[in-house]
């Protein structure tokens, strides 16, 4: 298995999804809009297990 600079991009995009997450879901926290903030997070999840679901097909 080697690493390829699709995987870089994979991760790079992960990470950035993570940061942009953590940062809206602590300003929801800190306005009291807690269950709001879960429900973007989670939101997500769908969308890197479909890429993660491609990746693995092509």
């Amino acid at each position: 298995m080697s690493w390829t600079s699709v995987d870089t991009w994979m991760v790079a995009t992960g990470i950035l999804s993570a940061l942009s997450c953590a940062l809206l879901g602590n300003f929801l926290f800190v306005r009291r809009l807690s269950l709001m903030g879960d429900a973007i997070s989670h939101a997500v999840l769908p969308g890197l297990a479909a890429a993660f679901s491609h990746h693995r097909q092509s």
